[in-house]
């Protein structure tokens, strides 16, 4: 996140541990921080207040309501006895580096803080690991807890929020 942070301006004014790169996040970091909320009509500064809030809110907006979706009709011809095998099959370690070597070293990272570059440069050393992980998957059906996990992020809606509804979540 620093890192990106960097590149603002850079470019200018040259040295990433400048006193402009810590102005520039102390400010970010006051303007995004959450201070209060409304709750039941009262403004509210506790922390453990506004977690709770938080988290209440974004239960209802993210909760599945057990409605249908919609429907969408699908016109597909039957694949061959091959390519069902294929699609069926284990992930192969040549798939795997593939799509790892497909996507952008410098994308953002995942919740363990590392981006696609750290992958890339020891895939020697991580893929076994790797292997094994999309093995375990393969076999059991299952997906660890955790392993896809995200952080949500609040982006603004307006310059000056007084509800939750005033931010946009992204994952």
């Amino acid at each position: 996140m620093m890192k990106q942070k960097a590149r603002v301006k850079w470019a200018l004014e040259g040295y990433e541990n400048s006193k402009y790169f810590h102005n520039f996040v102390n400010r970010r970091a006051n303007k995004n921080h959450i201070r209060g909320l409304p709750v039941n009509g009262n403004w509210n500064c506790s922390p453990q207040t506004i977690k709770e809030e938080m988290h209440n809110f974004f239960l209802k907006v993210f909760k599945d309501d057990d409605h249908e979706q919609g429907h969408f009709e699908f016109n597909i011809s039957r694949i061959s006895e091959n390519d069902n095998l294929m699609l069926e099959g284990k992930f192969s370690e040549e798939e795997i580096w593939k799509a790892i070597k497909s996507c952008g070293s410098s994308k953002v990272s995942g919740p363990d803080g590392f981006n696609l570059k750290f992958y890339k440069k020891f895939w020697w050393l991580l893929k076994d690991d790797i292997v094994n992980m999309l093995d375990w998957f393969w076999y059991r059906e299952e997906i660890s807890k955790g392993c896809n996990a995200s952080f949500i992020t609040l982006i603004l809606k307006n310059k000056n929020p007084l509800n939750l509804s005033d931010y946009r979540p992204i994952s």
